[in-house]
């Protein structure tokens, strides 16, 4: 149901859904995943961060977590903790695309063009 009022814009009642989700099972990380997207889509990006610290700190090797706090830094202007998390994803989830993406954008945020480049063509 998040997801759906998500795409149409209804950010608040989406939050409302996948906090009574996580009320149900707390155990399905990727509804707290869910959860900091809504908040970063709200312009709390902050607590979107401290959501996903949560996460980390109950499941250290969850790589989708490391990836959304990556990328929430990244869009946070915390380039340099960005590549950091985005690193220790690319290692727990060697065969995902976006995180090498996004850590190639985050190398020309900072003019490492052969960093970049490198992550580009993986």
């Amino acid at each position: 149901m998040s997801d759906c009022q998500r795409q149409v814009g209804d950010f608040k009642e989406a939050l409302n859904s996948i906090n009574q989700a996580i009320s149900i099972d707390s155990t399905d990380l990727s509804y707290s995943v869910r959860k900091a997207d809504i908040l970063y889509d709200l312009g709390n990006v902050k607590l979107a961060i401290e959501e996903l610290d949560d996460i980390l700190s109950a499941e250290p090797e969850y790589g989708s977590g490391y990836y959304m706090r990556g990328w929430c830094k990244y869009l946070d202007d915390d380039t340099e903790g960005a590549i950091e998390d985005l690193t220790t994803a690319s290692i727990l989830e060697p065969d995902n695309s976006y995180i090498y993406i996004t850590r190639a954008d985050a190398y020309m945020k900072l003019d490492k063009k052969e960093l970049a480049e490198a992550d580009y063509n993986k």
